[in-house]
């Protein structure tokens, strides 16, 4: 029997952080609170296997009087959300798709999506 060891906390051994999703990609929220928003990556977090969407999960972060701030208030700011509660959008389609890989012409490996074969 194997022993897997863990590096920090919760996070998870290196060989598993590979994750499918790219900043810049375009997700759905397919469970939790913000289920059926849409939103871009802004962040990929691999070792946590979590991702920031604009627009999805907002959190309210209090901001103390400092002296470039003076003035104390709120502002809303998105946070992590696991990478099992999301799911690739279709170009074409607009719909949920999953991804599969292809060579190019060129030797170079793409990402398309497994519906239409539309690269993403």
């Amino acid at each position: 029997m194997t022993k897997i060891t863990f590096t920090e906390g919760n996070k998870l051994p290196s060989k598993k952080n590979k994750m499918k999703f790219r900043k810049g990609d375009q997700v759905l929220m397919i469970s939790g609170k913000d289920k059926g928003k849409t939103g871009i990556i802004l962040k990929v977090l691999p070792s946590t296997r979590r991702v920031v969407i604009e627009g999805v999960n907002m959190r309210n972060k209090r901001l103390k009087p400092s002296q470039e701030n003076p003035q104390p208030g709120l502002i809303s700011e998105a946070s992590p959300v696991h990478s099992s509660k999301i799911s690739h959008i279709d170009p074409r389609t607009g719909l949920r798709t999953k991804i599969a890989y292809k060579l190019a012409s060129s030797g170079e490996k793409i990402r398309v999506s497994k519906k239409t074969g539309e690269p993403i």
